[in-house]
């Protein structure tokens, strides 16, 4: 069992009615639920679609990697209901071919409704090689939105999901948030300090100084009338401790967003709700200039490059040449 949850970071509507991300890159966060314990990880939204497109469901190890990685206890075969499968019974029970035809599906989904050309930062759809030959599925720039309308689900994904909503907070919105919280902590003490001040200088003058006075003038007189300044500093003192505190308490409140957290039976069911999380909030997807892999873009919409290259792009550069090289027989010889 997964609990997942989305930062697709904040929007803002351009003067053409398209939405542009305001913050940091979109990311989730996946609980991993076991008998034995639990454990979460932090990854770019996308993360276990891409890594799931790469597993070869020929390959025992290459299944048995992933799983560990996820924490995958068992496949879910939507193709033949409930039927679940343990990772490494993948490739001997033959369920790899149906696994594949998962992959496909999310593939072709990703194609029709979230790629872009490679080449450019525009938002016009790519042709997709994964829904029949090559149609070309150009919708005249269209938003995902409107290219999921256009192209809708050819049947039905079948996952059981449930869903609570919680309050979340930004690391950055946290880190300034904190940053303002400590400045007012500092300065209500500080006032704190100054109204005891005033108090115990007031205690003085009404037990010593108006008490002890001799002068029937003094005996009736008001402490307020007499000692004017003192009081009004005071009263001033605490109107202002007032204030720091109300804004003390208002900043604490701000900041928060209310979000859905998402309980997922299976690998395979995040995959979508990946994906339709990318249609709802128009994230793109592109396939890498180097590996040709599908990725979404997290974060800025000229990143051509999928995670794995990025980790390390002179090694993914060296080896995209080498692969054309060969391609071209140019390296023969």
């Amino acid at each position: 069992m997964y609990t997942v949850s989305f930062d697709v970071g904040r929007f803002q509507r351009k003067r053409d009615g398209a939405k542009r991300r305001t913050r940091a890159p979109a990311s989730e966060i996946v609980y991993v639920h076991t008998n034995a314990s639990s454990c979460y990880t932090i990854a770019p939204l996308g993360a276990v679609t891409y890594e799931l497109l790469n597993v070869n469901f020929s390959n025992q190890a290459n299944v048995d990697a992933f799983a560990r990685r996820w924490r995958v206890t068992d496949f879910l075969l939507p193709r033949w209901g409930e039927v679940r499968v343990s990772p490494c019974e993948v490739v001997s029970s033959g369920a790899g071919a149906d696994l594949e035809w998962e992959q496909s599906k999310i593939s072709t989904a990703l194609s029709l409704w979230l790629s872009v050309d490679t080449s450019s930062t525009k938002t016009t759809p790519r042709e997709s090689h994964q829904s029949g030959g090559g149609v070309d599925i150009d919708s005249s720039g269209a938003t995902p939105a409107g290219r999921f309308k256009t192209y809708p689900m050819w049947q039905k994904v079948s996952a059981r999901i449930g869903l609570w909503p919680f309050y979340r907070m930004s690391e950055r919105t946290w880190q300034r948030q904190q940053a303002k919280l400590k400045r007012l902590d500092e300065e209500v003490d500080s006032l704190g300090m100054e109204l005891d001040g005033s108090h115990e200088q007031l205690r003085w003058i009404t037990s010593e100084v108006i008490t002890l006075a001799s002068t029937e003038q003094w005996q009736e007189a008001d402490p307020e009338v007499a000692f004017a300044d003192e009081f009004e500093e005071r009263d001033r003192i605490m109107k202002e401790l007032s204030a720091k505190r109300n804004e003390y308490r208002k900043e604490r409140e701000r900041g928060w967003d209310v979000t859905v957290a998402y309980d997922v039976p299976d690998i395979i069911s995040i995959c979508w709700l990946e994906i339709f999380t990318c249609v709802q909030y128009g994230i793109l997807a592109r396939r890498c200039s180097l590996c040709q892999r599908q990725f979404i873009v997290t974060g800025r919409a000229n990143m051509r490059q999928c995670p794995e290259c990025r980790k390390n792009p002179a090694k993914a550069w060296r080896k995209a040449n080498e692969s054309v090289l060969n391609k071209d027989g140019s390296s023969e010889g």
